[in-house]
């Protein structure tokens, strides 16, 4: 065959491999660019279906619309892998959805981004951020000296109206929180603050004794046994809410008292039903929670406790908790 003749089934050769090489090159997924800064933002997910929609949710929440972010709530821990490269967003209405979204997704995953927004300027994205850590891993802010000195910072110019802000400190360096925690603690009951948005305010200054007592301060554990022996039945929902906080022997054997009182909570009912809970049912589930005794009924977050359930469960924390 002279060279002539090759020539046309030369091209014909070659045009087959480019094709086949162009038609491989779009079948590799495509490399994006990597944001500069910190960790959070270090990950930039490919494209994918749910990516999309969080995409047209924040564009549409930048113009207004809260619908579409809304709709993604459900969807929340599956959403964490793609928040992160919003949480420097220049839209503080952006930061605040991407913190409610962490905090609602309860993911270890989450973590690093709640850590990132505790620094946040806003008070908000601050307050939620610190929810969601309080809730999912507290003692991560250990680790992270420079978001738990922003997070005190916050708290002592006044961000305390969230009692997480305030208990999450209890976690913190000691030297970081301290200063902040003694200034809320000296406040007056006009200062406020709640533990969740349906739960009754109680003075900050019982928040800031929670977490200072977690730390070893003595006069706090000594207001905290004076709280608890009052009859304030906010103070006491309180206390046994942040049960968790509290590693003080004496003050929990002074929330034993808390089995006595038979004042309704209003907990554990469907909306609009009355509930027949009482603050003894309520310490029940919390100290059995928190001491991790070994009683003979199974709990509910519903039902009242028989008196002798009650008895028991007295018994068991006497015998679990040294005197």
């Amino acid at each position: 065959m002279s060279a002539a003749q090759r020539a046309p089934q030369l091209r014909r050769w070659l045009a087959r491999l480019a094709a086949c090489g162009l038609a491989a090159m779009l079948a590799l997924p495509r490399a994006t660019a990597q944001p500069k800064g910190d960790a959070v933002s270090e990950s930039h997910p490919s494209a994918t279906p749910l990516a999309e929609q969080l995409d047209r949710a924040i564009a549409a929440l930048r113009e207004g619309n809260y619908e579409p972010i809304s709709e993604l709530t459900d969807r929340a821990k599956e959403l964490v892998p793609l928040l992160a490269r919003y949480a420097n967003d220049p839209s503080v209405e952006v930061r605040r959805e991407i913190a409610a979204l962490v905090r609602a997704a309860q993911s270890p995953a989450g973590v690093p981004i709640l850590v990132h927004l505790l620094a946040d300027a806003d008070a908000e994205v601050q307050q939620a951020a610190a929810a969601g850590l309080y809730q999912l891993d507290p003692a991560a802010l250990a680790r992270h000296p420079a978001a738990a000195k922003a997070l005190a910072q916050g708290v002592a110019e006044g961000n305390s109206a969230s009692a997480p802000a305030v208990l999450l400190l209890g976690y913190a360096p000691a030297a970081v929180a301290i200063p902040a925690l003694q200034k809320l603690s000296a406040q007056d009951d006009t200062s406020r603050t709640k533990l969740e948005d349906w739960t009754p305010p109680v003075p900050v200054r019982v928040a800031a004794d929670v977490a200072l007592s977690r730390l070893g301060d003595p006069p706090a554990r000594r207001r905290l046994l004076e709280a608890a022996s009052q009859q304030d039945l906010a103070v006491r929902q309180f206390l046994l809410g942040v049960v968790r906080d509290i590693d003080s022997p004496e003050v929990l054997h002074a929330l034993a008292a808390f089995l006595d009182d038979t004042r309704r909570t209003g907990t554990g009912a469907p909306s609009g039903a009355e509930s027949q809970r009482r603050l003894c049912d309520d310490a029940v589930n919390a100290l059995v929670q928190r001491l991790k005794l070994k009683v003979g009924f199974p709990l509910s977050e519903a039902q009242p406790y028989s008196a002798a359930q009650i008895e028991e469960v007295r018994v068991r924390l006497r015998q679990a908790i040294p005197q």
